[in-house]
């Protein structure tokens, strides 16, 4: 039984996201995280964990 999975999203500047790596870089959570460009100087990342970890993501993006 595979576990369930939640997402959680934000829109950062590519500086915001370079930091974001670097917190993630040493990330002992399993994760899957994927990066758009949706606008002139903006990303949006996404970061998909088990659901009893997403908080653990949530405030790391803020």
């Amino acid at each position: 039984m595979s576990k369930k999975k939640a997402s959680v999203s934000a829109k950062v500047t590519p500086d915001r996201l370079r930091q974001i790596y670097d917190i993630l870089e040493d990330e002992q959570i399993p994760f899957e995280a994927d990066v758009k460009k949706v606008g002139r100087g903006i990303r949006e990342i996404t970061i998909v964990a088990d659901a009893n970890n997403i908080d653990h993501f949530k405030n790391m993006l803020v």
